[in-house]
């Protein structure tokens, strides 16, 4: 849901807000999320380029991995807050928005323990996912009437709001999958190594024989040695 809504918020900086082309627009903004990164411990996005997040045809979307989306909220909404008009209704509703976001996740990252959430902290979670769920359907209607397509909203939002109903009985980190990409890229070249020299038709059982002694070794590694 993150990318749809700061995908939007980078064309609206990009292509909306500041005088200059896309291209030199994004240079500036990108001047000013390396400044909110200032601070950030997790994933950071290298650079930015006008490609990952417009594509014509297309509602804006920021493409880039689970934990660089995660944490560039903060990022994004330092860049915006140095640029926006405080006057402005749309500015102060996209700056809602940014600031729900990353209000979602720190209230996640208080309680990375807990099976379920606190009465009050999933009551907070709650509250504030419909509150970004609202604005980002105003922004998008919004844009909507002008022929814009901006500010998506997808089956992932309404995910969202039940993670929020739900985080009573269920903290919503027990179930991401962040750490699920790390697990990919060794997948990935786990299957790279198994497909030299090996039959197509043998390449999945090769893996599979591999990734299984490769697991067990992690869990009894230290009892065989």
């Amino acid at each position: 849901m993150d990318q749809y809504f700061f995908g939007s918020v980078l064309k609206y900086i990009t292509h909306y807000l500041l005088p200059g082309s896309p291209d030199e627009n994004l240079e500036i903004c990108w001047g000013l999320i390396q400044a909110g990164y200032r601070g950030e411990r997790g994933g950071r996005f290298g650079n930015l380029r006008v490609a990952m997040y417009d594509k014509d045809g297309e509602f804006p979307r920021l493409k880039g991995k689970a934990g660089e989306i995660r944490h560039f909220g903060k990022a994004l909404l330092y860049a915006f807050e140095n640029l926006m008009d405080h006057e402005s209704q749309l500015h102060r509703q996209i700056r809602l928005g940014l600031q729900y976001s990353t209000e979602i996740e720190m209230i996640v990252d208080e309680h990375p323990d807990d099976f379920r959430l606190p009465p009050d902290a999933a009551n907070r979670l709650n509250t504030k996912i419909a509150n970004l769920l609202t604005i980002q359907t105003a922004l998008g209607r919004r844009f909507m009437d002008e022929g814009d397509l901006m500010f998506h909203t997808t089956i992932k939002s309404h995910y969202l709001l039940h993670i929020g109903m739900n985080s009573s009985q269920l903290n919503p980190r027990m179930s991401w999958c962040y750490s699920g990409e790390d697990l990919m890229q060794k997948v990935k070249h786990l299957i790279q190594g198994c497909q030299r020299g090996t039959p197509p038709q043998k390449i999945v059982s090769k893996v599979m024989e591999k990734y299984v002694f490769g697991l067990a070794y992690s869990i009894f590694g230290n009892v065989w040695r």
